[in-house]
């Protein structure tokens, strides 16, 4: 999720490996990735005789413990806060989510600050707030299953509180673009039916 040059970007697990092996990973996975996700919200800004905003949702997930200290939450909305159209999505959502969850713990800008180093932070470099509106949720483990999966009937309640906290957005449609590991779904607003592309 870091841009290239960070050295956060590569994990403990892939430290190890050759440039000849980072340098693969990039161009099979991480570039493809990136750009993908732009030229999509490219496209979608473009459909219509207006742009709509596009809503930007990049999945991932956290340690519930991280060099000891436990983190006490279940649920992360990160976004920059100095963008309001983002802002007030995430706080919208935030308060959907407990609703739909009230047996989770819903943070906003935890573990992490939404506008460090990443996909979205990129995005927002290239497109206007009330355009691009970049949230990532970040799941804890402990809540995933055994295969690292979210739990039956969890993913449903995400995409429904989303479209209930995004309603109140200023146009008459959203469009969506979703995007979790190296796959990407799209989603557009009104009745378009979401279709999901092949992994990257």
């Amino acid at each position: 999720n870091r841009s290239e040059g960070n050295p956060a970007l590569w994990s403990r697990a892939s430290s190890t490996l050759s440039g000849t092996e980072r340098e693969r990973l990039l161009e099979e996975i991480h570039r493809p990735h990136w750009q993908r996700v732009e030229s999509e919200i490219r496209r979608l800004l473009e459909q219509g005789s207006e742009p709509r905003p596009v809503v930007h949702v990049a999945v991932h997930s956290f340690a519930p413990v991280l060099d000891g200290r436990v983190r006490r939450f279940d649920v992360g909305l990160l976004y920059d806060p100095r963008r309001a159209p983002e802002a007030g999505l995430a706080a919208r959502w935030q308060r959907s989510l407990r609703r739909a969850l009230p047996h989770l713990a819903v943070w906003r800008n935890h573990p992490y600050r939404g506008w460090t180093d990443g996909l979205p932070t990129r995005m927002r470099e290239r497109f206007a707030p009330d355009l691009y509106l970049g949230i990532e949720l970040e799941v804890s483990q402990r809540r995933l299953g055994l295969d690292g999966s979210l739990p039956v009937g969890l993913a449903p309640v995400f995409a429904d509180s989303l479209e209930q906290a995004d309603a109140s957005l200023p146009a008459p449609g959203i469009s969506h673009c979703v995007a979790r590991g190296t796959g990407v779904q799209f989603r557009g607003g009104g009745n378009r039916p979401g279709r999901r592309s092949p992994p990257t």
